[in-house]
């Protein structure tokens, strides 16, 4: 591999990134996993897992 000059890649182990114990509110789920629309744009959704930066 180095004659080639490869590298394996190595996969991280998982950390948690969110603390399940915070005093901050919950905000209501008005969706409900409910994805059916009668007009486009009518409801948008993200999920952000992870987000890297420079304080880790």
């Amino acid at each position: 591999m180095r004659k080639h000059n490869l590298k394996s890649i190595v996969k991280r182990k998982y950390k948690a990134t969110t603390d399940s114990n915070h005093k901050y509110p919950i905000v209501e789920n008005k969706l409900k996993r409910n994805f059916n629309t009668h007009y486009i744009g009518q409801v948008w959704v993200s999920d952000i897992t992870y987000v890297k930066t420079s304080k880790g």
